[in-house]
């Protein structure tokens, strides 16, 4: 018979946390479930500790040399059985009912092909030091947010395998060094495909030294560059550069302070933006309701953004305000 959830790892010198990981699947209230398991070639003891996990629901795969974690993940999804695909990565912990509820949900709603979940944040040694909950849970948010930036949070991703199959796997044409590839494959698999992310935490999500999220730096470019290829396909490669994006990710995401052409900057795209993505998302007579949340949504970081950055002039809160007031009226138009 096959399992209902197949849940992919990729592992690469991750001996310290690797069996926690396998034994939080492991123990899921959901237990009709496979573990796909892929080494990539690690120069630690990973290979052993997961080779000691004796469980018939654990298939364990091991890279002769390293090609990376998306080609890690793509070789389990390649191998994977059941319908729904769910990811884990070999530094986290999923609690309990996650793939339970998931499964749940992803029955309960047909439409949806990818969900994710809020996380625990916990420092390596496994402290809780904080949580993760990201705004965006419907669709039509999860599509904006995914312009600027990745809501999702990869250890708390499930996917239908039906879905991957249409849109493709994780993209593996930057080697080990492409390490948002969690990004570029959710933005990419939600342009055609409906999303959803659960108000509940169902992961406990990782924070150490050693992980790709502390490189900060490179995270920003390869995120920058991903998220420019995205407003470019909203718009059919409408002229927009570098420059522009960065204003626009620093206004609906990063929560740094704006400058003064950084606010002018993303209120001069907002328009054409928001219009060219409601124009593709949602068709105005049958999705009033969408609609309106949607504008209401951007009116709401709008003045937000207004209020938290008190040092720019008075012209361009201004502006901010006029923008905020134009959205709201859009929106009960």
């Amino acid at each position: 018979m096959l399992p209902s959830v197949s849940v992919i790892m990729a592992a690469y010198n991750g001996e310290r946390h690797v069996r926690e990981a396998v034994d939080s699947i492991l123990a899921q209230s959901l237990g009709d479930l496979e573990l796909i398991a892929v080494d990539d070639a690690s120069t630690d003891a990973t290979w052993r500790v997961l080779a000691s996990c004796h469980d018939s629901r654990l298939r364990v795969l091991r890279n002769s040399s390293r090609l990376g974690a998306a080609a890690a993940r793509n070789r389990a999804i390649q191998t994977a059985r059941a319908p729904l695909i769910a990811i884990q990565d070999a530094d986290d912990v999923s609690l309990p009912q996650r793939l339970q509820t998931q499964a749940e949900f992803l029955g309960r709603n047909p439409s949806v092909d990818i969900v994710g979940a809020w996380a625990v944040s916990i420092s390596d040694d496994g402290r809780e030091i904080g949580r993760l909950d990201y705004p965006p849970t419907t669709d039509l948010d999860l599509k904006w947010a995914l312009l600027f930036w990745n809501p999702f949070i990869h250890s708390s991703v499930m996917l239908r395998r039906s879905m991957l199959a249409k849109a493709g796997n994780y993209h593996e044409g930057r080697g080990p060094a492409w390490f948002v590839e969690d990004y570029e494959l959710f933005s990419r698999v939600t342009r055609g495909h409906q999303a959803a992310n659960i108000g509940e935490a169902l992961v406990k999500y990782r924070v150490h030294a050693a992980g790709a999220s502390a490189r900060h730096t490179d995270l920003q470019r390869f995120s920058e560059e991903v998220s420019l290829n995205n407003v470019k396909w909203l718009l059919d490669d409408h002229a927009i550069d570098q420059e522009a994006v960065q204003a626009l990710r620093r206004f609906w995401f990063e929560g740094y302070l704006l400058s003064a052409a950084d606010a002018r900057s993303a209120l001069a795209c907002n328009k054409i933006l928001q219009r060219a993505f409601l124009a593709r998302y949602v068709e105005q007579r049958v999705r009033r309701i969408p609609r309106a949340r949607f504008y209401l949504g951007c009116a709401r970081r709008g003045l937000a953004q207004a209020r938290n950055n008190p040092h720019l002039d008075r012209s361009c809160r201004a502006a901010m305000l006029l923008s905020t007031l134009s959205l709201a009226a859009r929106a009960v138009a």
